[in-house]
């Protein structure tokens, strides 16, 4: 159920007891408050456990070109920059490629890091700002689309008559560890009870998004192929 951001403070502060029933939050503190719950959903960006999604997003390769800036604008793919890459995959001849997400080590362990082949088969991803970095290996030396899978971004809310509508269970997260933030923003003291249950439902939502462990091998077993069982079987 969707709610606006004003709903969602003045709820907030009602049980922190800022406003009593049927009273709405001065000026003031619908500013103060809209940007903590900003901060808020921010910070939710970068904590693996609190997203809900994935957003798939696919780029042409371009010959000889083995870095791609992705950003909202000006970047070389446009779309939100990503805080982290799940998983990717290319695509040729109707077949699909898992690339290995290589981390700086593996990334450093490769020797030639110019060697071209038609299709890349690692990705490693340099989260700099305000432009990520895509570097694709061996460097494509064709095109052919690359998809990636990024996480869903809790976007900042510009008025607080902004929407609000999350999965089942963010809601009620939401108005207690509002609350929690609130507290000393306005001086005021937040209960044990509040606390608990900002804790309580933030650890089932983390239950929920919870992935199962998937079996991924040494990219430098594979040559560098996707590490999943299945391209591990498949010999790619």
């Amino acid at each position: 159920m969707a709610i606006t951001a004003l709903q969602l403070i003045t709820n907030s502060m009602r049980l922190l007891g800022a406003v009593a029933s049927g009273e709405s939050p001065t000026a003031d503190e619908q500013t103060d408050a809209l940007q903590v719950l900003n901060d808020m959903l921010d910070a939710c960006n970068t904590d693996q456990l609190m997203i809900f999604a994935n957003d798939e997003v696919t780029f042409n390769t371009v010959a000889a070109k083995q870095d791609y800036t992705i950003a909202p604008a000006t970047a070389d793919i446009t779309a939100a920059r990503p805080v982290g890459i799940e998983y990717a995959y290319a695509i040729d001849g109707g077949l699909t490629y898992p690339l290995s997400l290589a981390n700086t080590q593996e990334w450093s362990d490769i020797l030639q890091k110019t060697y071209t082949e038609d299709i890349p088969r690692a990705l490693y991803y340099i989260p700099e700002y305000p432009l990520g970095v895509i570097r694709l290996w061996p460097i494509p030396s064709s095109i052919v689309p690359v998809t990636i899978s990024v996480n869903s971004q809790f976007s900042a809310l510009a008025t607080t008559a902004a929407s609000i509508s999350y999965p089942p269970g963010y809601g009620k997260w939401l108005r207690y560890q509002l609350a929690v933030e609130l507290g000393p923003e306005f001086k005021i003291a937040v209960s044990d009870d509040i606390k608990q249950i900002a804790s309580d439902t933030l650890a089932t939502i983390k239950g929920i998004n919870r992935q199962q462990p998937v079996t991924v091998f040494d990219p430098a077993l594979t040559n560098y192929a996707g590490g999943g069982l299945t391209a591990f079987l498949s010999g790619y």
